[in-house]
């Protein structure tokens, strides 16, 4: 039986979008017996691709409605009677630390470089190495504001943006912004 620790990001993402999207599995339960681990491991990749931004909203917004059904089910037949208002405030608390996740700084530095070396755009590189674009626009600011990376590699992110920009004012104003930010935080931590 397998245990959430091992599995990646990626396969985290491949379980929980076959849970929101797939006919074959009408239960947690089910799709978890396919993968051949508990309910409470398939809950908790659940829990995990939401706090850690490994899905978008939309699919966020479903993982929340089957939960709540789930919930609304288990109070009318099992008479739990506080199920729907337990797992809305799970789900609540979830979606708050999605709001503040962010990788380690070593991790950070490591997307970065591979984002910079893929040729992919961001769209694409979240869905190659999944998290949501917000959590890629934190992550890039970071590396750049914390001087996680070096002036070079802010000068190569800032082409790249442009190649693939259909409005180059807007790279403009956003490194410009980011340049200025690095440089404040540079100077008060030095």
């Amino acid at each position: 039986m397998k245990w959430k620790i091992d599995f990646s990001r990626k396969e985290i993402y491949d379980f929980v979008m076959t849970y929101c999207f797939s006919p074959l599995f009408s239960t947690l339960e089910e799709l978890a017996l396919s993968y051949d681990i508990s309910k409470q491991t398939a809950k908790s990749l659940i829990y995990t691709a939401i706090a850690e931004c490994i899905v978008e909203d939309d699919a966020v917004n479903i993982l929340c409605q089957k939960a709540y059904q789930r919930a609304f089910m288990h109070s009318c037949q099992d008479k739990v009677y506080k199920a729907p208002s337990a797992t809305y405030g799970k789900y609540e608390e979830l979606k708050k630390l999605r709001k503040s996740f962010c990788f380690s700084d070593e991790q950070i530095t490591e997307i970065i470089l591979l984002y910079l070396t893929s040729s992919f755009d961001k769209t694409h590189f979240c869905t190659d190495y999944p998290m949501t674009k917000a959590l890629f626009d934190r992550t890039l600011k970071k590396a750049i504001i914390h001087g996680l990376v070096s002036d070079d590699v802010v000068e190569d992110l800032y082409q790249k943006a442009l190649s693939f920009s259909k409005d180059s004012s807007r790279v403009n104003a956003l490194f410009e912004k980011l340049r200025k930010a690095r440089l404040q935080y540079q100077e008060q931590h030095i």
